[in-house]
C-alpha cells in the first residue's frame, strides 16, 4: 500500500481551510499515509483478493476544546468498513483558534428561549465541512466506487432538545445537496465513535 516514512506535510496546520490539503492522514498505530485515495484503493483490492465480503466507507469528523477552550481540536476519520468484521480507519487532525466560545447551557427547567449559540455553530459547522472535504476527495479520486456503501456522519442530533440539533439542517442539507447519504446521531458511528476516539488521542 501506498505509504510514506517521513513527514511531508504538517501534523496540522493552524486554522486549515482544507484538511484535505493541509493535514497528514494516519493509520491507527501512527503510520502516515501519502497518497489516501491509492491507499484506500489498495485496501479494498487487498481486502477483496483474501474474502469476497461487502465493504462500506464512513466519513466523520469530530472536536474538542483544547487549552482551556482557546484551541479546538478536529479530527476526520475515514472508516474502511468489511461488513461484519470490523473498520480499519485512517484520521487525520487539525486545530483552530478561531472559534468562539461555546455558550453555558440554560438550564432544562428555565422557560426562556434557549438563544443562538453561534460558537457552537461554527465549531460543528468545521465538523461538516471536514467531512464534506473528505467525502467530495474520495469522490472525485473515484474510491467510492469500491466499496457498497458510501456515508457522511454527522455528530447532530435530529431531536431539538440537544445542543448539536443547531446544525442539524444545515449539516443534513449540505450532504444530500452534493448526493451524499448523511447520517446523523445515534447513527454517525465514523463522528461519534471512530473520530471521537482519535480526536481524544
Amino acid at each position: 500500500m501506498t505509504q510514506i516514512t517521513e513527514i511531508k506535510k504538517p501534523m496540522y496546520v493552524l486554522n486549515a481551510a482544507n484538511i484535505m490539503e493541509s493535514s497528514t492522514f494516519r493509520k491507527y498505530d501512527g503510520t502516515l499515509i501519502e497518497d489516501v485515495a491509492q491507499y484506500v484503493k489498495d485496501y479494498f483490492a487487498e481486502k477483496r483478493r483474501i474474502i469476497s465480503d461487502e465493504f462500506q466507507i464512513f466519513i466523520g469528523s469530530d472536536s474538542q476544546r483544547v487549552r482551556k477552550g482557546r484551541l479546538t481540536l478536529y479530527s476526520t476519520a475515514i472508516c474502511l468498513y468489511t461488513v461484519g468484521k470490523g473498520a480499519h480507519v485512517i484520521y487525520a487532525k487539525t486545530k483552530r483558534n478561531d472559534i468562539a466560545p461555546t455558550a453555558r447551557k440554560i438550564r432544562k427547567n428555565d422557560k426562556k428561549k434557549r438563544p443562538a449559540d453561534t460558537g457552537l455553530f461554527y465549531r460543528l459547522q468545521w465538523e461538516v465541512e471536514y467531512s464534506m472535504q473528505a467525502a467530495n476527495y474520495l469522490n472525485k479520486n473515484n474510491v467510492f466506487a469500491e466499496c457498497e456503501v458510501a456515508q457522511v456522519h454527522f455528530d447532530i442530533a435530529i431531536n431539538p432538545e440537544h445542543d448539536s440539533n443547531i446544525a442539524y439542517s444545515y449539516a443534513v442539507g449540505y450532504a444530500k445537496n452534493a448526493g451524499y447519504n448523511p447520517r446523523t446521531k445515534p447513527d454517525a458511528i465514523a463522528a461519534s465513535y471512530a473520530a471521537d476516539m482519535c480526536v481524544r488521542r
